[in-house]
This record gives C-alpha cells, structure tokens and sequence, in this order.
C-alpha cells in the first residue's frame, strides 16, 4: 500500500454525530480503509475505472461487511460507475451526517465535482462535511467564490479552510 495522507484530515474534521463517509474516486480504497479505521458505521464509495473497482472489490470482500444487516455494522458500498451520475444513488444510502471525501480528478475531459456538489447541496440535510480534494482542477469550471456562495446559500453558518496534504490542495466546508 502507498502513502496515504488523508486519514488525519478526516479525523479532524468529522464531528463526533458524523457516521456515514461518502467517497467519490475509490482508486485502491486507502480512504475506505481509513474510514473503517476511524469507525465509520457506514461506508460508500464509488470508482468509474472497473480495474480499480474490481481490486477493491476483492480486497473488501473478505471483511463481510456488505450491505445492509441490523446487527452489524459497519455497512459498505462500492458502487461501479460515474459518480456525478451515481450521486442520487449514492444519497439515497446517506440517513444522517455524512463527510464528503469528492476527488476531483478528471473523468475523459470533465471533472465530475461540480455535479456531485449540486446533489448534495439538494439533499435536505445541511450540515454535511464537504472535503473537496484537488480543489485547483474545480477552480477551472468555477470560481472559489462562486463556490463558496453555493454552499452558503443551503446554510449561511458554513466554514472553509483550505489546505494542502501531500501535493493536492483541498478545500474543507463544514458547520
């Protein structure tokens, strides 16, 4: 496994009525070994590369902690797809407040982020955790303020800290 820096930045800033991680970009699933790590009850994430998708796949399957069970926790989902398409299905899994770890890398020529960000903000819950990595490629299709104005539009009590782990900037909006 290769270095993975992001597991402080989540502790940091999950509160403590936060149980559900939401990933969009499941690469080798580090982040998803991170969230049963720091005990995350449920854990959803979603890959568009079928290769990355299938080795995560198989490096999970061994936990037996698939889907829905009542007596058993944590609960994970690795979705197969294009997560700005997949949002809806995504959201419909989230019952409470989630931490958003959206990986803005490129899918082709478009950089599904600000797709997923519109789902989110039309969910009826306001107080989600939004971790936007590789906030640099967003700055392309919108600008910080623009952004920034999105998300106090849905809750005008939302904070912003930009940071930098590793080589990747990121912008972090919480309550």
């Amino acid at each position: 496994m290769g270095y993975w820096p992001y597991k402080k930045l989540f502790k940091k800033f999950r509160p403590d009525d936060c149980d559900i991680f939401v990933e969009t970009g499941t690469y080798k699933g580090d982040s998803v070994q991170d969230a049963l790590d720091l005990g995350f009850k449920v854990v959803i994430s979603v890959e568009k590369n079928e290769t990355f998708y299938q080795e995560c796949y198989k490096r999970f399957d061994k936990l037996d902690i698939w889907g829905y069970r009542p007596t058993q926790d944590p609960n994970l989902y690795l979705f197969h797809g294009d997560s700005s398409e997949l949002m809806p299905n995504i959201l419909a899994k989230v019952n409470g407040r989630a931490l958003f770890w959206l990986d803005a890398h490129e899918n082709g020529e478009v950089i599904p982020t600000i797709n997923e960000i519109d789902y989110i903000l039309k969910d009826k819950r306001k107080d989600h955790i939004i971790v936007i990595d590789d906030i640099d490629l967003v700055k392309y299709s919108i600008s910080l303020h623009d952004l920034k104005t999105k998300f106090l539009e849905k809750n005008s009590n939302y904070k912003f800290n930009e940071m930098e782990v590793s080589t990747a900037k990121q912008l972090i909006v919480y309550t």
